[in-house]
């Protein structure tokens, strides 16, 4: 009779690192934070939770981008005041993840096509990306300009009339970058904008723009290994960072099963959440 050999202790797992990360990347992810289930109420909970099941999305990036849609679409009425300040519903976000392929935009596109029923014009006109400059983001939600010509005064520019304005910035990196160009006006209009002023100007001499009562908002979508790089002490100082709410956004590998279908939402349901 042949004796039984144990093995047991013969081998020795070795993680498999090729797929980029590797053992430190998994670590990562078993301690990435979490949303809290409160957070999920009302119709944007609703929203959420439809959409789950069909998407790698995370659902606080869902979460996140349902908000800001929603603060923007409805524009500059509701509000509620804190002493003298009237605090609006337009937000800022960045959604911050792992790596490029932690599905921020996704849910960006899982968002949008209900706004593409409930308002068409600010789906189609109103979400806009790319942002250099304060000069050019008060030019995006800019006042009519009037010039004299032969000594009548007459409409040169018709300017925008719909002030409602959401910055969709894919590439959030860029834009924090553009920050430590020296004389750069951004960061001041950017923050000037996210307290819902009266009046966004440039005092520039040649090109006075103006914008009246604009209603911005912001979607940044950006790595952490990025947010980390660009976002210095002087935009931690200046307001620019903490006027900004930056939710994690998991990787799709550690939030969401790979089994998960990667379906849309049925028509019925798109439909019934634009609705109400």
């Amino acid at each position: 009779m042949t004796d039984t050999i144990d093995w047991t202790d013969g081998f020795e797992e070795i993680p498999d690192d090729s797929a980029g990360g590797g053992s430190t990347a998994r670590a990562q992810e078993s301690d990435w934070p979490t949303l809290n289930t409160d957070a999920f109420y009302g119709l944007a909970g609703e929203m959420v939770s439809l959409t789950l099941p069909d998407t790698e999305s995370d659902p606080a990036a869902l979460l996140m981008q349902y908000l800001v849609s929603f603060g923007n679409a409805i524009g500059r009425g509701p509000h509620c005041i804190v002493e003298q300040d009237r605090h609006y519903t337009n937000l800022y976000i960045v959604l911050a993840g792992q790596t490029s392929k932690a599905r921020k935009g996704t849910s960006a596109r899982r968002v949008r096509v209900i706004y593409e029923i409930v308002d068409p014009t600010w789906a189609r006109e109103r979400i806009v990306g790319g942002i250099s400059s304060g000069e050019g983001l008060i030019h995006a939600v800019r006042d009519p300009v009037y010039g004299m010509r032969k000594g009548v005064e007459e409409l040169i520019d018709a300017g925008v009339s719909d002030k409602r304005l959401l910055l969709d910035e894919r590439e959030f990196f860029q834009a924090l970058t553009v920050l430590k160009r020296e004389g750069n006006t951004l960061s001041r209009v950017v923050r000037e904008a996210w307290d819902c002023c009266e009046l966004l100007a440039t005092l520039t001499k040649h090109s006075p723009t103006r914008a009246t009562q604009p209603f911005i908002s912001i979607v940044g979508h950006i790595t952490i290994d990025e947010l980390r790089q660009v976002l210095d002490h002087t935009s931690m100082a200046n307001g620019y960072a903490t006027a900004t709410c930056s939710p994690v956004c998991a990787a799709a590998s550690c939030c969401r099963s790979a089994e998960r279908r990667t379906g849309m939402l049925s028509n019925c349901s798109v439909r019934e959440l634009a609705k109400r």
